[in-house]
């Protein structure tokens, strides 16, 4: 069994007492106060202190009915504290750990906002369709093929950047950054020219090659990362989505074993 939760919130002349009582309980009675203690915090909005309290209990050692329910609320705390690694590795330790049928269905519910976090599409996808009646199938589908992201490929944006300056970032969707990119290219490579046909060479290399270095180069790498923002903007934006779709409009009481 692990120690107390974390007591870093409570004032320290009542530790020793808080510790001494916590001690001085059976198993189920420690397990009970700590789970009071998540909630608690849960209702407050401190999520990541509730998973970190609840995380230092030895789920492996005690009582299966115990079990389940630590690790359940491990799992909910975790997704609720966007600690998605951490919610995918206790969702699999549920699946390891807790061997009652009845258990392991209670739990589905929270299985496709797991894989949603993770970015495991194809998971969250088959999960729900899985546990969705034939009617809430049909609109969840609808749903998902609707708002499902079209990604866009940074090493894509990258190439198109180095064909065409300003291009990567305009397949980005940020066509403003892509003709500033352009522009600013085209400016520079002018410079360059009109300053190495009038033999101002040292001009023309260091200053001109410095700008249109600043714009190629730099758009090379602007045009990637912006994809990347831009992908991960998007996936949020449906995560969000889907999963207030899932919590708010499936009858869960419907739910096929």
């Amino acid at each position: 069994m692990a120690q107390n939760a974390d007591v870093h919130l409570i004032p320290m002349p009542s530790l020793q007492t808080e510790a001494e009582i916590f001690l001085q309980q059976n198993e189920a009675a420690q397990i009970k106060l700590v789970l009071e203690k998540v909630e608690l915090l849960k209702q407050n909005g401190l999520m990541n202190d509730a998973f970190e309290n609840l995380s230092r209990v030895d789920y492996e050692t005690i009582a299966d009915s115990l079990q389940q329910k630590v690790l359940f609320q491990l799992i909910l705390c975790a997704t609720l504290a966007n600690r998605n690694t951490d919610a995918a590795y206790f969702l699999t330790q549920y699946n390891n750990y807790v061997k009652d049928t009845a258990d392991k269905f209670h739990i589905r519910w929270i299985r496709p906002i797991v894989f949603l976090q993770n970015e495991e599409w194809d998971n969250a996808y088959a999960e729900m369709l899985a546990q969705c009646s034939i009617q809430q199938k049909m609109v969840m589908d609808s749903i998902w093929q609707f708002h499902f992201p079209n990604f866009k490929n940074p090493r894509k944006a990258r190439i198109l950047s180095a064909l065409l300056p300003g291009s990567g970032q305009t397949y980005a969707g940020k066509v403003g950054f892509g003709m500033i990119n352009l522009l600013g290219a085209a400016a520079s490579g002018y410079f360059i020219w009109w300053h190495w046909v009038h033999n101002y060479y040292i001009i023309s290399a260091v200053t001109g090659g410095g700008w249109l270095s600043r714009f190629y180069l730099g758009g090379l790498k602007t045009s990637g990362s912006l994809t990347e923002k831009r992908n991960e903007k998007m996936a949020s934006i449906f995560k969000t989505k889907m999963s207030s779709f899932w919590i708010k409009n499936v009858n869960h009481s419907q739910i096929k074993n």
